[in-house]
């Protein structure tokens, strides 16, 4: 601290002390979070008065202003004789921002500068760049200033800019190192008074080395300080000044006064290519003609709205936005915008959704999103934040509006609600009677005869048309809702494209339509979903070959540009108007003409592809003039890298004959799936609920298992999850049946999903039968957190993991399966990981094992220890593709 500051060692020792009293004031508070107890409330009460009274003291201003606030919510608190959980929630909010501007306190009283030659050119580099930054003027002021801290001894750093008519200065930004860093001050000065007004006036830097003390500058008023004083220019006019004050008289020097030179002129470019200069003059008189006008207008909407300037502060709040956050206006308009979150993030329903309007407050997007409050009651709002720009661009503050949709959100869940209900009632006996019908027509009843067998054909193309159209209603009201759960992961492009085109190539050839398929030679990974990915691929290709006319093509091609992949189909069909590129989008539309009518459909699946697209973080639009043909793209993210390779699955056994575990609790599909198994050779045991299931698998050894989603009397997982724990079922294949998509199959231990259909059922089925096993991994640790996690790992990974909480129950395990390899932690109750390592190397049958030893507490001896027993040593906490790298070499 400077000398020529009496206080200077009571500053210091306050700073020093306030962490100490946050972390005081975090122990009261946690105190109250289990109800009202007067001792706490005193110590909390008494603590940031105490915060308040010395922050006056000093003049640290905003964390006098933080620690009243929190004094206010005590005091109430203490006047109530309680400390209701959204209060105490406000109170945690406000101590959070006190520690961080005590943190901004402490830099600023301490921090010295490094005055090196080397330092303040870097300094100099750094402020070359707010040249192209799109800062408002204070943030370029305030940037300027907190870069040149670190590298110029100052006590006062200040900004004063002239009026338009040079008639007056005032003080514009202003830091001071002993009050804690940026304060406000309304300051205005005729250009006749002081050396800024002469600076001004003259458009000379100025070094005082012996200037009269200030108040401003000084912490004992009579003594001589330093200042150094440089005019700032726009288009060669003296706009301000920059000035720097320091309390010891002949501080700086005429070199300290060049490189202040160097400073401004750096400002004065970033204020001339940002364009953000507006006179203070024009703009004051720009709102005062508005103002009225403005106020009337947003008071009489019934949606809450606010004004917050650039500055953070509240410069407008109607009525509804009193009422939405419960402060009076008199206590909104004027006070920080962050005094108003703090009473906003306590109703929210996640206060996680605060983040994205705190977001755009720093100059991040606009939002317009839905939330939901529970103060003061129950309700969903359209939320609307972004930046308010004069006619030149300039940002002239921020827009915070919330309007009351409570009743259309409930209209929208009922309609979403009543699609999906009635859309999934329909599809289980529609897929049972596409089932039925395929069976009959696949001679399961007996042979047809051709009229017979014509009109079971014309109920089955229906029935296929009734199913999609029921698919197509399910996503779209989950798309709707924002129940489309998508776990995008690098995936082949020309993979998912050539599945798509698969699936439409008979659909095509029956049109008599050629595909041409064109992509680089080049392999290009995508951030997707491969199965999402493909029904887009069906969408665009069945609508283009629907549209295009015999004996034409339909074009594929796709591509790699900069950080995204693009995939265009083309068609020769009549083109769509240029009116209609974003109209085709829209659910249940289709371009009016003779030729779309005659094509049927829904005018669903753009609206699908959209979605899920969307939902990908890419984009998906058409290009096309009218009876030129129409073209779609689809822009994904491309991968970071390749998908890592799966383990190097085991044989599987070789049985004589097929069995399959059917567990579901619906008759039909039981019996469904009985006639189209048989069909293929294979015997089914039925059982019609989980502990029926369960009870089977303990009386047979089975080939696969297939598993209801929703049983009489349990979950599907769950059921499935109790099948994994045992050693003899640990890896046999397993389908879950649902018609709906289930997030983290393969962490459960599914090995895929299937909707019921017959045919697809069978397919999945002859290919899971074809595919080796899963590797058996053991994982042996008594922290359930870590069984847990690294067992989910392991299965999305592609092995098979059993799991044992200590190595006794390992044994047991081993004695019924023998492991493609053995994970163990070490400090174990009872045995230790090495014990249990010597014992399977002491058994002839388990010797051989590959085993690898995870530790986070690895002392003298135990690598050593470890190799003895031929086994690899990972350290907790462990890097997962670490570990599977180390598996992928033993197993």
């Amino acid at each position: 601290m400077n000398p020529s500051d009496p206080y200077a060692d009571l500053r210091a020792e306050f700073a020093t002390g306030l962490e100490g009293r946050v972390a005081a004031m975090r122990s009261a508070l946690a105190e109250l979070s289990t109800g009202f107890q007067d001792g706490a409330i005193d110590r909390l009460h008494r603590l940031s008065h105490s915060c308040a009274g010395t922050s006056i003291s000093f003049e640290a201003e905003r964390l006098a202003q933080v620690a009243r606030m929190l004094e206010e919510v005590a005091d109430q608190w203490r006047g109530r004789g309680d400390c209701t959980s959204p209060s105490w929630d406000v109170a945690a909010a406000l101590l959070d921002e006190l520690a961080r501007v005590a943190g901004e306190y402490v830099d600023a009283v301490t921090i010295r500068p490094v005055e090196s030659a080397a330092a303040r050119l870097a300094v100099v580099g750094e402020l070359a760049h707010l040249i192209n930054a799109e800062y408002d003027l204070p943030e370029i002021f305030r940037r300027a200033i907190v870069l040149v801290r670190g590298v110029f001894d100052f006590r006062r750093a200040s900004v004063v800019l002239m009026d338009e008519l040079h008639q007056y200065y005032e003080l514009h930004t202003l830091y001071d190192a002993l009050r804690g860093g940026f304060i406000t001050r309304d300051l205005r000065f005729s250009l006749d008074e002081g050396l800024t007004g002469d600076v001004l006036r003259t458009g000379r830097p100025l070094r005082g080395g012996d200037v009269e003390g200030k108040q401003g500058i000084l912490a004992e008023v009579g003594h001589r300080v330093s200042a150094l004083l440089v005019p700032l220019r726009v288009d060669g006019v003296v706009i301000g000044t920059l000035n720097f004050g320091h309390e010891k008289p002949d501080h700086y020097t005429d070199a300290d006064l060049e490189w202040a030179g160097v400073v401004a002129r750096q400002i004065e470019m970033s204020l001339h290519f940002s364009r953000l200069l507006r006179t203070i003059a024009q703009q004051g008189k720009a709102l005062a003609r508005e103002h009225r006008q403005l106020e009337a207008l947003i008071g009489a909407s019934d949606s809450a709205i606010m004004l917050v300037g650039p500055d953070h502060t509240v410069a407008y709040a109607n009525t509804a936005m009193t009422r939405l956050v419960g402060i009076p206006r008199e206590a909104i308009v004027g006070a920080s915008v962050s005094r108003v979150h703090d009473f906003l993030a306590a109703s929210l329903v996640e206060p996680g959704d605060l983040a994205a309007q705190l977001d755009t407050l720093k100059g991040g997007t606009p939002v317009n999103d839905r939330i939901e409050l529970l103060l003061p009651e129950h309700t969903v709002y359209q939320r609307l934040a972004a930046p308010v720009r004069d006619g030149d661009g300039t940002l002239i503050g921020y827009l915070l509006q919330f309007r009351d949709v409570t009743y259309e959100a409930e209209l929208e869940r009922m309609k979403s609600d009543f699609v999906s209900v009635v859309s999934h009632e329909l599809r289980t006996p529609m897929t049972s009677i596409k089932t039925s019908l395929a069976l009959v027509l696949a001679g399961a009843a007996g042979a047809l005869d051709p009229s017979t067998r014509e009109l079971l054909e014309i109920a089955a193309r229906n029935s296929d048309r009734l199913i999609a159209l029921v698919n197509d209603l399910l996503d779209l009201s989950r798309i709707e809702t924002g129940h489309v759960k998508i776990h995008p992961e690098p995936i082949v492009l020309a993979d998912a494209v050539s599945g798509g085109i698969e699936m439409v190539a008979a659909f095509a050839a029956e049109r008599g339509i050629a595909l041409d398929l064109r992509g680089p030679d080049d392999v290009i990974m995508v951030t997707a979903v491969r199965d999402r990915v493909i029904q887009v691929m069906v969408n665009l290709l069945s609508n283009a070959v629907k549209f295009a006319p015999r004996g034409s093509r339909v074009a594929i091609r796709w591509w790699q540009d900069a950080e995204f992949a693009t995939v265009e189909v083309g068609d020769q069909g009549p083109g769509i108007p240029s009116d209609k590129l974003e109209t085709v989008f829209e659910p249940f539309t289709q371009v009016a003409n003779s030729m779309t009518r005659d094509q049927g459909g829904a005018g669903l699946g753009l609206t699908i592809s959209r979605g899920i697209v969307q939902a990908l973080g890419g984009q998906i639009w058409a290009e096309s003039e009218a009876g030129t043909g129409a073209r779609f793209y689809v822009r994904l993210r491309l991968a970071a890298a390749p998908a890592p390779a799966g383990p190097a699955p085991t044989a599987p056994a070789p049985w004589r004959q097929v069995t399959i575990l059917v567990i579901h609790s619906d008759p039909d599909l039981q019996r469904l799936c009985a006639t189209a198994f048989a069909a293929e050779g294979w015997r089914v045991i039925p059982a019609l609920n989980g502990s029926e299931g369960l009870s089977r698998l303990g009386d047979a050894r089975v080939d696969l298992i297939i598993v209801g989603l929703e049983l009489s009397d349990a979950h599907g997982l769950a059921v499935l999850e109790q099948i994994r724990m045992d050693p003899r079922n640990c890896d046999v294949p397993a389908l879950i049946i649902s018609e709906t998509e289930v997030a983290h199959l393969g962490e459960h231990g599914a090995d895929g999903r299937s909707s019921g259909d017959s045919g697809e059922l069978v397919d999945r089925v002859r290919r899971l039968l074809e595919v080796p096993l899963r590797p058996v991994v053991l994982m042996v640790d008594d922290d359930p957190a870590m069984r847990e996690s690294l067992g989910k790992a392991l299965r999305r990974s592609g092995y098979t993991c059993l799991i044992a909480s200590d190595p006794r129950q390992a044994l047991e395990l081993l004695r019924q399966r023998r492991p493609a390899l053995v994970m163990t932690d070490i400090r174990m109750p009872e045995i230790d990981g090495l014990s249990f390592l010597g014992t399977l190397r002491a058994d002839p049958a388990l010797a051989k094992v590959p085993a690898i030893v995870l530790s986070g507490h690895v002392g003298p001896g135990i690598p050593e220890q470890v190799a003895a027993l031929s086994a690899r040593l990972l350290r907790k906490p462990v890097d997962l593709s670490e570990l599977l790298e180390e598996i992928r070499e033993l197993i």
